[in-house]
């Protein structure tokens, strides 16, 4: 009977890589890759360091592995982007995109802390920033593609009239916004009061700063920026 229960108390190698991959999120986030201790990441996990291994060759493989679990959410977002044609809407569209996912805290799974991936980020970019050169390319590689096509579609339209020196300025300018909301919320004290409560309106008037930002008319804006059926 004893046997029986613990074999249903078993879990499958996918299920334990998983577990392995939850508690290694917010150690790494706290004490950076360098930082942290096979030691820890088992004490952490709840099982061996020979388990750990067992999974994941090194402690470098665990951690890069991280960023492929936490992203689900993302990736059906850049799967979403890049169904898009390239027009106005889809500039919008894709704008609005990162502002909500960030802000909203709706980055990572739903069982993890977006907090501790930009925790992540932080400790990458204190460092090597391999990590962090990772996820932008990963990430962000065909948003931004998909963001410069739309701005020349835009401008062939006559929804955007004004020149530009680079298209491929304002994508990056529109990551630098949601990233350094998100590294000024990382600490418990709140640092910056932006006088807006509600995160639909904070998502709102961060979109509408970066739309008009690139330059597009206030008519098209009216015409495509309805949040609710996005």
């Amino acid at each position: 009977m004893v046997d029986l229960m613990i074999r249903r108390k078993r879990i499958s190698g996918d299920e334990r890589k998983i577990q392995i991959l939850r508690s290694a999120l917010p150690l790494f986030a706290k004490k950076g890759l360098s930082g942290t201790t096979t030691r820890e990441l088992a004490e952490a996990t709840g099982v061996s360091e020979a388990l750990i291994y067992k999974h994941f060759p090194s402690k470098e493989k665990l951690f890069d592995s991280i960023e492929a679990y936490c992203l689900s959410t993302s990736e059906a977002n850049i799967g979403i982007v890049e169904s898009l044609e390239a027009n106005t809407e889809s500039l919008v569209r894709c704008i609005y995109l990162p502002m909500y996912t960030v802000l909203k805290n709706d980055m990572v799974q739903n069982d993890m802390d977006d907090k501790d991936f930009h925790r992540l980020v932080v400790h990458s970019l204190l460092s090597d920033g391999e990590f962090a050169h990772h996820f932008l390319k990963n990430t962000y590689t065909i948003w931004r593609e998909k963001v410069e096509s739309c701005i020349v579609a835009a401008r062939e339209a006559g929804d955007i009239t004004i020149k530009h020196r680079s298209t491929s300025i304002f994508p990056w300018l529109v990551q630098h916004m949601v990233a350094c909301y998100a590294y000024k919320h990382l600490p418990e004290k709140n640092l910056v009061d932006y006088g807006i409560e509600n995160e639909d309106d904070l998502v709102d008037e961060f979109t509408l700063f970066a739309l008009r930002g690139i330059g597009l008319h206030q008519s098209a804006i009216e015409q495509y920026y309805h949040p609710s059926t996005f």
